[in-house]
């Protein structure tokens, strides 16, 4: 059961092109978003593969402190390569670095 209530033109809401009320099914509305969604999802352009990571994304991708990653990277225990001022590794040497870890212990 619906209940329409009229507005009187005093108490109704001034219009501006865009202000107006609509009464749409359910169906109507999802309909209306997935539309949207879609859309939107459409324009997206995918993600950019890494080929390096900074020292706190790869620290997070270990589970190990950053400050301990870039310690292994100065002394030379992990394979990094400085851009700049930025260190970086790659996929490969944390799985390289990761494998001599377990070895090692």
């Amino acid at each position: 059961m619906s209940k329409v209530v009229s507005i009187s033109p005093e108490k109704a809401p001034e219009k501006s092109g865009d202000d107006m009320l609509v009464t749409l099914r359910v169906a109507d509305l999802r309909e209306i978003v997935r539309a949207e969604v879609t859309g939107a999802l459409a324009t997206q352009r995918p993600p950019v593969a890494k080929i390096a990571y900074t020292i706190k994304e790869a620290a997070e991708m270990i589970s190990v402190p950053p400050t301990w990653l870039a310690a292994k990277a100065r002394a030379g225990e992990i394979t990094s390569t400085r851009l700049g001022h930025y260190v970086t590794v790659t996929e490969a040497d944390l799985k390289d670095f990761v494998a001599k870890m377990r070895k090692a212990t």
